[in-house]
């Protein structure tokens, strides 16, 4: 510093903006001081002036002794540039960024320190630290060449790596797989030319090898119009990738049976190789078993099928759902003759299934085609009309051998109501008999009595012998065994003659019936005749929820809703029979 007149010395030394103290360069006592020191430290310049006690009481490396070894460096080797912790004449700590020099003043060398508060600068950067390190992303500052500038404290665990790892001195790139750097490279470089590239995915790599998807949002750091380095962030989107490929897994999934859904069959068909065979198979009376036992046992039916269907191929075949009761089957190189003996496997794996499992039997029909990639299109045509032929064969069997079970069934619920179906076979004979009806209808009066309520064989237990009375939904659940009963027989060849009584045979004569609400004339004499039937053994049999009554007390009953549930022409014409 040149020599100046005292009084523009003065003027320039208090009219600056930041603190200026003037050091002894041996002791570093402080020799004068500002009227920006005194306001920044409390302190007048009296005060100020000696040793450094007053401004420099923080423990290291904030001591007294500290500050007199940068100031005998300034002296000795040149300007001093730091940070520094400072406390003030209140007592509280505050930051400072301290530049000393070298300096002439009153023709001996002296060191000046100029200071500067950058408290809230450093608070500042504390919050922005303190945030940053409670994300469970990675902060980063890195020069051109990849070096770690800075790093939030997340970084060690996200990377695997250490603190000491760290300190050394950390190259991002070398956590980055091998396969990736070029294109970070490249990236960094359209940064640097003012692109603006988003969210980047890479694979990174951890300390110990393992790898881990990432997305990098990145900009350039510049500093005097040119480019340092880069800032971004680094987020884990391990999870996300898992959820990306969980939903990609359930777009080409059939989420009831596990196997692969039309969108994957259909994709596949496109990329068949120039020999294939494809088969279509389609499980038989899937309907009538939705509609009669329900969708949850049509659904077990079908999980059924598509094991049996997986475990007759081979690895490299491909199965696949491709609608509510019909699978397909891609066999690549395979010929005419192998998928002949592939759709013979599957009948055979279903009867040996049917042998074990003999209580609801599962029907396969298949039809297979082969071809090449250049009529991908034709060949699944002509595999699903040769399936179709199959079915036409087997339809009827099928629709027999699952009516066939429900009537097992619905027998063997007749006999824990101790023989109901027997005995109201004798009622509506006797009446009918009383009537005049011929042999043949009398004939169909008794099939009639026997399986009208055959509906009731999909009846939960819980609801079919309750003890209680049942409540509104048990009611609703037991009102459509006439309706289900309905649909069974229309599916039998030996009792489609009867499926309309079944349907009707729960209306009543005042029209308060279900589930037509049919009354008097419109409802047909047999269900007429089974209501008085069923209602008179109903009523003199043991039930869960209720002991017999005396054919008396019976009889009363039938003569009292005459009218009401049934034909009072009937009751009175046949009151007489039942004694």
């Amino acid at each position: 510093m040149r020599n100046c007149d005292c009084n523009d010395y003065l003027s320039i030394f208090n009219a600056v903006n930041d603190a200026i103290f003037i050091h002894d360069i041996e002791t570093g006592n402080v020799i004068d001081a500002n009227l920006k020191a005194c306001e920044m430290y409390g302190y007048t310049v009296d005060q100020l002036k000696g040793p450094m006690d007053i401004i420099s009481c923080e423990p290291p490396p904030y001591s007294k002794d500290d500050a007199l070894q940068k100031i005998r460096l300034a002296s000795s080797e040149g300007p001093q540039i730091f940070e520094w912790r400072a406390r003030g004449k209140n007592g509280r700590p505050f930051w400072v960024e301290v530049n000393l020099k070298r300096a002439a003043v009153g023709g001996t060398d002296k060191v000046i320190s100029i200071v500067r508060d950058i408290n809230e600068r450093k608070l500042a950067e504390d919050r922005y630290r303190h945030l940053a390190d409670s994300l469970p992303e990675v902060i980063y500052e890195i020069d051109l060449k990849g070096n770690l500038l800075y790093a939030n404290r997340n970084a060690i665990n996200f990377f695997g790596a250490t603190q000491e790892d760290f300190d050394k001195g950390i190259v991002v790139f070398d956590y980055i797989v091998p396969e990736d750097r070029l294109r970070v490279r490249e990236n960094m470089i359209k940064i640097i030319n003012g692109s603006y590239l988003g969210g980047q995915e890479y694979t990174a790599r951890r300390k110990d090898g393992s790898r881990f998807p990432i997305t990098i949002h990145s900009n350039a750091m510049i500093e005097d119009g040119r480019p340092v380095g880069f800032r971004g962030i680094i987020i884990d989107i391990s999870e996300r990738k898992k959820l990306e490929e969980q939903l990609k897994t359930l777009s080409l999934q059939d989420s009831l049976t596990g196997l692969y859904n039309r969108a994957y069959f259909e994709r596949e068909m496109k990329q068949l190789s120039k020999q294939f065979c494809l088969v279509v198979c389609d499980v038989d009376g899937l309907k009538l078993v939705n509609d009669t036992l329900g969708h949850d046992i049509g659904d077990k039916l079908l999980i059924t099928a598509a094991s049996l269907l997986k475990s007759t191929l081979r690895e490299k075949d491909i199965v696949a759902r491709i609608g509510g009761d019909e699978f397909a089957l891609i066999l690549p190189g395979h010929d005419p003759d192998a998928a002949k003996a592939v759709c013979a496997r599957i009948q055979k794996t279903v009867a040996a299934y049917n042998d074990s499992n003999p209580n609801l039997p599962l029907s396969i029909s298949t039809g297979f085609s082969c071809g090449s990639n250049t009529n991908i299109i034709d060949a699944f045509k002509e595999a699903d009309n040769n399936m179709y032929r199959e079915k036409l064969h087997r339809s009827k069997s099928t629709r027999s051998a699952i009516v066939h079970t429900l009537m097992i069934a619905f027998e063997e619920r007749d006999y824990l109501t101790k023989g109901h179906a027997d005995r109201i076979q004798d009622l509506v004979v006797k009446i009918g008999e009383n009537l005049g009806m011929n042999e043949r209808n009398l004939s169909d009066l008794r099939l009639f009595a026997k399986f009208h309520d055959i509906g009731k064989s999909v009846v939960p237990d819980r609801i079919l012998f309750k003890k209680n009375s049942l409540t509104e939904e048990e009611k609703e659940v037991m009102r459509c065994h006439c309706e289900i009963g309905h649909r069974i027989a229309q599916s039998a060849p030996d009792l489609v003659l009867i499926s309309d009584w079944i349907l009707k045979h729960h209306e009543w004569w005042n029209g308060e019936g279900y589930p037509l609400g049919l009354k008097e004339e419109q409802i047909p004499i047999e269900c007429r005749i089974l209501a008085i039937a069923d209602a008179f053994d109903a009523m003199t049999s043991n039930r869960p929820y209720r002991a017999a009554m005396s054919i008396e007390v019976a009889k009363k009953e039938l003569v009292k809703y005459a009218g009401i549930q049934f034909d009072p022409t009937l009751i009175f014409e046949t009151i007489d029979l039942f004694y």
